[in-house]
């Protein structure tokens, strides 16, 4: 049994570091999520507490998201309800949420970054949703993606499948900021010491008073987008066969065309 924990943390002053530690490809599994929401429980309300960084423990990867072992009609609902608990939390709480991505970050770890107030990512590192090609589209992007970057950018993105740069995707609103692989680590660290610096407070009216004029429509959005996701689109045979595919590894076989 691995015993290795899937989510390192760590306090440093006012800033609370969650590293994803699911090797090889960092899938967001409900013990993962389950992990992740328990450590942000533990700080809700913590005055001082100035943001939380999510980044990696594994080497080139952020996350690849969910597994498709998890979009089975059997754990399907389990998965997307606890992923949206987490999401719900990112909006609840006050301090600034930043992802760090030195790598690979798609499907459902692209939401979760986006989802987030900052993404800070190394030149090297890739982002997308593939899921189109197994037959299934990302709730949470379907809602959240028209307001970060428009209607049309957004449709286009997810009914490609299409895996970007970090610079394709600075070009398209999704990253906060992109520094070369070699300063990286030196940028981002400089980036949370000036966060240091700020007052908690401020930092946290700052957050509340975005929240309040946008999250509220992208909550809602996110429950009709959820919807169609479980109820009009999974139990279709186009679905179960993309998720079986990608199981199978092999290319889906669409009855329609």
């Amino acid at each position: 049994m691995d015993l290795r924990p899937q989510v390192i943390s760590k306090r440093e002053g006012g800033i609370l570091k969650l590293r994803l530690n699911n090797p090889p490809n960092n899938y967001l599994s409900q013990k993962v999520i389950h992990q992740l929401s328990n450590e942000i429980e533990e700080v809700r309300g913590d005055e001082n507490l100035k943001c939380i960084v999510f980044s990696s423990a594994v080497d080139k990867v952020f996350s690849h998201g969910f597994d498709f072992k998890d979009l089975t009609q059997e754990r399907v609902g389990g998965i997307v309800a606890a992923f949206g608990h987490l999401l719900s939390l990112l909006n609840i709480i006050e301090a600034i949420t930043i992802v760090e991505v030195d790598g690979v970050c798609t499907g459902s770890g692209l939401e979760l970054g986006a989802y987030s107030d900052i993404i800070l990512a190394s030149e090297r590192s890739t982002f997308g949703h593939p899921e189109v090609k197994f037959g299934v589209f990302p709730p949470v992007a379907a809602a959240l993606y028209t307001h970060l970057i428009g209607r049309n950018r957004a449709i286009d993105l997810l009914i490609t499948g299409e895996i970007m740069s970090a610079e394709a995707a600075y070009d398209m609103h999704l990253l906060t900021h992109v520094w070369d692989e070699e300063e990286f680590k030196g940028k981002v660290n400089e980036y949370y010491e000036a966060l240091e610096t700020k007052n908690a407070h401020s930092l946290h009216m700052t957050k509340r008073a975005i929240e309040k004029s946008l999250y509220e429509r992208v909550t809602l959005a996110v429950n009709i987008t959820e919807d169609i996701y479980l109820n009009d689109l999974l139990p279709t045979p186009e679905a179960m066969e993309g998720i079986n595919a990608k199981l199978q590894n092999r290319k889906p076989n669409w009855t329609k065309r």
